[in-house]
């Protein structure tokens, strides 16, 4: 009787290690980031902040590469009084395997920013504000941004 226990708890060590092997193969066992940055994805979210007589935009759009750097842009835009004046810097920075991501440099006196998605993706907050007066972002894309900076300047 001994041997036949041994005997199966070897066949399910070896069924286990295969199902494991299939399933790491077939990317199933490989643990996925359903609401955060994950290597593959694109982003690009958006916030409007108003004080005194203006408006100031800012945009944070980017890629996440495979090995989890990102790369992309950070846009301010002031509209007062119909004057229009744009910033754009480069962005850079780290996903990390929480789903967070730290953007390298662009809040306050060139500290890091640590970003982390919320409502199915639809968010972004962020700890500090980098160049706009706020730290919630919504999801939006270019021409939306362009479209409420253009909205902003017509008054």
């Amino acid at each position: 009787m001994p041997t036949r226990r041994i005997g199966l708890r070897v066949v399910h060590a070896a069924l286990g290690a295969a199902l494991a092997v299939a399933l790491a193969g077939c990317d199933m066992g490989a643990r996925v980031v359903s609401n955060g940055f994950a290597p593959g994805d694109d982003f690009s979210y958006m916030a409007q902040a108003k004080r005194g007589g203006g408006t100031t935009f800012g945009l944070i759009s980017g890629a996440v590469s495979s090995d989890g750097s990102i790369a992309g842009e950070l846009q301010v835009v002031r509209v007062e009084g119909g004057a229009v004046s744009k910033e754009t810097a480069e962005l850079a920075g780290t996903a990390n395997e929480d789903g967070t991501a730290v953007f390298r440099g662009i809040g306050p006196d060139g500290a890091d920013v640590t970003a982390t998605l919320e409502e199915e993706r639809a968010v972004m907050i962020t700890d500090k504000e980098p160049g706009v007066p706020a730290t919630e972002w919504q999801r939006a894309s270019l021409p939306a941004f362009n479209g409420a900076v253009q909205n902003a300047s017509q008054g």
